[in-house]
């Protein structure tokens, strides 16, 4: 473990129990999921315990007691991430993707950055191979799940998932990057001029649409 976080050597004795009492106060979790989880992520005992409370508390409001224990294995970076940042990704799962904490929960979503979470979903968007599941519908929804959407490289995801060349993958994300950028200037300025890259980008967004047989 010290090898992995030599930064731990600096560490008192009573920061590090109290950060351990943090995790045995914060989550459902007994004391070998607990030693296996600091194991294979030791740079979480650097976190100091009042943030790691507030964080866990954060998570709490969001998820019930066991799923924010499985929230903290599969994605212990949540615990060191800004809760800020954290907030975004949930709204967007829930609020754009329409997921649910127990879908959130069961996948390794939280610990990829936002930026990433929408390239992938919006390509498949785009495709016709994501739909945004309707409220209380209980029909399969034929979706990938959050864990395929995020969890492979970009290759893999091009194979298994979108069925798009690599090529048009990375295309797809440098436009939708400008177009955010694009969104972000257009926010703080009411200037209405149409530039040439504005409708370059109107062109991309319908090569990505794909009908469903």
């Amino acid at each position: 473990m010290l090898a992995a976080c030599p930064p731990l050597l600096d560490c008192s004795r009573r920061q590090l129990s109290d950060t351990l009492a943090a995790f045995c106060t914060g989550l459902s979790v007994g004391d070998a999921a607990l030693r296996q989880m600091v194991t294979e992520q030791p740079q979480l005992l650097l976190v100091p315990a009042s943030r790691l409370g507030r964080q866990l508390a954060e998570l709490r409001t969001r998820f019930t007691a066991e799923q924010v224990a499985r929230v903290a294995r599969r994605c212990p970076q949540v615990l060191q991430r800004r809760w800020a940042d954290t907030e975004r990704l949930l709204d967007y799962f829930c609020d754009t993707m329409g997921l649910t904490p127990v879908d959130i929960a069961h996948s390794s979503g939280l610990a990829f950055p936002l930026e990433h979470v929408r390239a992938r979903h919006q390509v498949l968007e785009r495709m016709g191979a994501y739909r945004r599941p309707m409220p209380k519908d209980t029909a399969v929804s034929g979706n990938p799940s959050l864990t395929e959407i995020v969890d492979h490289s970009d290759e893999l995801f091009c194979q298994r998932v979108a069925r798009l060349p690599l090529r048009e993958y990375e295309v797809f994300v440098r436009i939708l990057r400008a177009e955010t950028e694009a969104e972000g200037d257009g926010s703080d300025s009411d200037s209405g001029s149409d530039s040439d890259s504005d409708s370059e980008l109107e062109e991309p967004s319908s090569t990505y649409r794909r009908k469903r047989s």
